[in-house]
Parts: structure tokens; C-alpha cells; sequence
């Protein structure tokens, strides 16, 4: 569909599951006219470390093994299939989570990650290789593209004090 001039452009949003690249890369050397991003979270976490019953980690769709994080990076990083990190934020209060419960049909589906979204990026991004210029170029894709990012900002300006660690957490994030 998005080889046709009919539709202009598509956008694929949050791209968790990193079997969907190569369809993605695929259809964009064929001359499609699309756009993929995915979202911090999946870049970070992976479902092996998540503990049984997070719910403070419950979203849609959901953070997947350690072996499909790795490629999310590839498909960022190397070949092109991810054009873009764009924060999935969906904050809640913390009740919303039923952490003391761990139920996760009542756990509000979603994280809360504006705040987090630069750090937790740089962090892994840098073990990979990514460099500065890479890092910014990717949240700046989304500017460029769509003319926006993080409350329709036109420019976006980063500042990163070098070396230093934040002591926010999850839960920091839902409070």
C-alpha cells in the first residue's frame, strides 16, 4: 500500500518485535514510502530481566527476550529497518500499576518514560556503539519528519553532563 501514490507516506509506530525488520526493510528498498520507530523501552529492558509480576513494566505491545532487544538495535543501528526512537510515554499514578498485587488484567498498560527516554537510549546505545551524532540524529529524525517531538518542539536541544548517573527508576517514573 505505501508504494501507491495514494497514500503518501506510513508511519509504523513502536516496532517491538524485531521480525517485522526485514518485511519493513523490504518493502522500503522496494520503494515504499514508510517510516518505523520504536521506543526506549524496548531497547533497555528485556523480558528475561523483568521480575515475575512487574507491573510497572506491563505494556502494549509488550517488552520482548534479550535476543530480539539485540536486533531492535541492529534494525536502529546497522540496517536500517528502524528509522527513529520515539518515547511511548503513558504515565499513570502509581495505584493504576497494582504493583502490590502484581494483577496485571487491572495494571494500567503503559510506561511512563518522557523522562527516562534520553538516558536509558544513551545508555545502551553507547555499549553498542552509537555515537553522539548518531544518538541525536535519532530523536532528530522524528522532528524532521514529522515536525515535532515531545510536545511539538521545533528544535530540540539536548544537554548531557557527561559521566553523570540518574537515580530515577520505574517507579520514580509513576509518581
Amino acid at each position: 500500500m505505501a508504494k501507491t501514490n495514494k497514500l503518501p507516506h506510513i508511519h509504523i509506530a513502536h516496532v517491538s518485535d524485531a521480525d517485522t525488520l526485514s518485511s519493513i526493510k523490504s518493502a522500503k528498498e522496494g520503494g515504499a514510502k514508510l517510516t518505523a520507530e520504536t521506543c526506549p523501552h524496548y531497547l533497555y529492558f528485556n523480558a528475561e530481566s523483568i521480575p515475575d509480576g512487574s507491573t510497572l513494566h506491563k505494556c502494549a505491545p509488550p517488552i520482548r527476550e534479550e535476543e530480539n532487544r539485540q536486533r531492535l538495535w541492529d534494525g536502529l543501528l546497522k540496517d536500517g529497518g528502524l528509522d527513529m526512537i520515539s518515547s511511548d510515554h503513558s504515565p499513570s499514578p502509581l495505584d493504576l500499576k497494582h504493583v502490590e498485587s502484581g494483577d496485571f488484567i487491572k495494571a494500567w498498560g503503559g510506561i511512563s518514560g518522557l523522562q527516562l527516554s534520553l538516558p536509558l537510549t544513551w545508555t545502551k546505545g553507547k555499549e553498542k556503539g552509537m555515537t553522539m551524532s548518531q544518538f541525536s540524529g535519532e530523536y532528530e529524525s522524528a522532528v524532521e519528519r514529522f515536525g515535532f517531538l515531545f510536545c511539538s518542539f521545533r528544535f530540540v536541544f539536548i544537554l548531557c553532563e557527561k559521566g553523570r548517573e540518574t537515580r530515577d527508576t520505574v517507579i520514580d517514573t509513576h509518581q
